[in-house]
């Protein structure tokens, strides 16, 4: 069976996922390897004031991930808050707006 190029991408750049009813559910990153990095380079290189090393690249990579690990933590909790009020994520979140609160995991 052929792999599909998007999961084959996903592999080379450094990162494992799982999707689940077509939601990302979890992130696991893994050591970025060397075309990962050099695609991080060529992209936020013209962006920096300074000359950036594979070092920083890695630092890019690992801050990012961590960055959407914590959006993923958020909106587990957010569904959970919603679960355990028998509401879908949406109408809680309709809710909240409407009464200008916020939503909490506690």
């Amino acid at each position: 069976m052929k792999r599909s190029r998007k999961k084959k991408r996903a592999r080379q750049r450094g990162g494992g996922s799982a999707i689940v009813a077509g939601r990302l559910t979890r992130w696991t990153p893994v050591p970025p390897n060397s075309l990962f990095i050099d695609e991080t380079l060529a992209f936020w290189q013209p962006r920096a004031q300074r000359q950036l090393t594979r070092e920083d690249a890695r630092e890019i990579i690992e801050n990012v991930a961590g960055f959407f690990s914590v959006l993923l933590e958020w909106d587990a909790a957010e569904r959970e808050v919603a679960a355990a009020q028998g509401l879908s994520l949406e109408e809680l979140i309709q809710r909240e707006r409407s009464v200008g609160g916020k939503t909490s995991a506690a």
